[in-house]
């Protein structure tokens, strides 16, 4: 099997590790390709997230071009490796359209960690039910908050992974 992976953050190295970890239990065969750190390197992950961590108002706009051309080498190596499965670990903005481009190319996406800053930019729940949700029956009325949805990938992967 193999897997595409983006991870952002320390945090997120530290799940994906968890999760690739449980993977392995119930796969003899996986690579492991993207970008992480931490407990990721045992993957070989690339650990260039420069354009990952550019953050503020001004800095991203500088830089989109640089942020976008990253983001579909990304996707062109995912798609020339012919992964089975991308698994995005936060960073909903730059994720978000890897796992379109991807679905559009037939290949299963999973998105870990839902946004925890659904106060300030409540409209990414519609986008988020209709790319990383779709046809799963939770309830997302207009308070995602309230409705458990920040969390509800990470309970769903613990019915099938130790992972909290």
């Amino acid at each position: 099997m193999k897997i595409g992976i983006v991870s952002a953050e320390p945090s997120g190295d530290l799940l994906g590790s968890k999760i690739l970890s449980k993977i392995k239990e119930n796969f003899q065969n996986i690579e492991v390709i993207g970008v992480g750190g931490g407990p990721l390197q045992e993957h070989n992950l690339s650990t260039d997230r420069e354009m990952l961590e550019i953050m503020g108002l001004v800095d991203p706009i500088l830089n989109f071009q640089k942020i976008v051309n990253y983001r579909n080498d990304l996707i062109e190596t995912f798609i020339n490796e012919k992964i089975d499965i991308f698994i995005g670990i936060d960073a909903p903005d730059f994720n978000f359209e890897i796992h379109k481009k991807l679905q559009k190319k037939g290949i299963k996406t999973v998105h870990v960690v839902c946004p925890s800053v659904w106060a300030w930019r409540p409209g990414r729940v519609k986008k988020f039910t209709k790319v990383k949700l779709k046809g799963w029956k939770d309830k997302t009325d207009k308070d995602p908050i309230k409705n458990g949805i920040k969390n509800n990938v990470i309970k769903r992967l613990s019915r099938y992974f130790d992972i909290i």
